[in-house]
This record gives structure tokens, sequence and C-alpha cells, in this order.
């Protein structure tokens, strides 16, 4: 009888330990910190600079990868879904953006932009880097030789 319940006690202890040994190991990377990015981009195939403060502290130019409209032809607002790649002193990184755009009450020409972003992808440094937060800024489309986008990416980022 007591061999019984030993093996018993012996198969349970295993299941246990299969169990314990078999979960995820908790990530040792960094903890999450505010993070600002702000932007500046002329419309089209053109190239914007940056600066990040924060959990980065880096700058440089970043472009668009790949973007897609979406909603176009709604009474008020189209969305706009984009990744884009900045380029910094420590390496690349992607972020997806997507984005809700439409005009303001004070100037049909000034358009709000707003949504949520994520890091979808890095290099060098950044290559570890996760983040995500919200968007905010205007697309200024007064005149019709420049037109340009001023975002502001906000939240949290650290690296694995």
């Amino acid at each position: 009888m007591l061999g019984r319940r030993s093996t018993g006690l012996a198969v349970a202890l295993a299941v246990v330990l299969s169990v314990v040994v078999s979960a995820p190991i908790a990530n040792a990377g960094s903890a999450p910190q505010s993070v600002t990015i702000d932007t500046h981009k002329q419309l089209g195939p053109f190239t914007g600079t940056w600066t990040a403060t924060g959990a980065l502290s880096d700058g440089g130019s970043f472009a668009s990868v790949a973007a897609t409209f979406g909603a176009s032809g709604a009474p008020t607002f189209h969305t706009l879904h984009v990744v884009y790649r900045f380029t910094g002193t420590e390496g690349t990184f992607d972020i997806r953006a997507d984005l809700q755009e439409g005009p303001t009450a004070e100037n049909p020409d000034i358009w709000y932009s707003e949504g949520t972003w994520s890091v979808v992808a890095g290099t060098g440094a950044y290559a570890s880097l996760r983040g995500q937060g919200r968007v905010t800024g205007f697309v200024d489309q007064t005149d019709p030789n420049y037109q340009y986008a001023d975002r502001v990416y906000a939240g949290e980022a650290h690296l694995d």
C-alpha cells in the first residue's frame, strides 16, 4: 500500500515540476519608460525629421515604408495605416500607425491627425525595441506648394 502512495506522489510531483519548468521565464529586459517622438514631414514621397526624448534619446530622418488609405469619401474623415522607418544614430526602427484624419472646425485645410502606434521592427541598438502609444497632430494643407504633417507619438517604450 505504501508503495502505491509513493508512486502516486512521485507522478504528481513530476507533473508539477514539468509545468513549472516549461512555464515561460519572465523577460529580463528594461522596464517600460515614457517616450515622446516629435515628427515633421512634407506630404508625399519625402523624408521627414524626428527627435525623441524619454526612453529614447535620438533623432534623425524617417520615411514611409508602406501606406494605405481607407474610408476615403467618408463625409468627415479618412483613415491612414502607415509604416514609417525611423533612422537614427543608433540604428533604425519601424512604427506602424493607424490614424484617423479629418478637417478641423477652424480651417478645413488643416486636418487633425490622431490614432495609435506600435514598434514593429528594429535594427542596431533598436533591434529589441518595443513600444506603443497614441499619436496626435495635424496636417497643414493651406499652402499648395508645401503641405506637411506634424505629429507627436507619445507612449511607453523599452528594450527587451
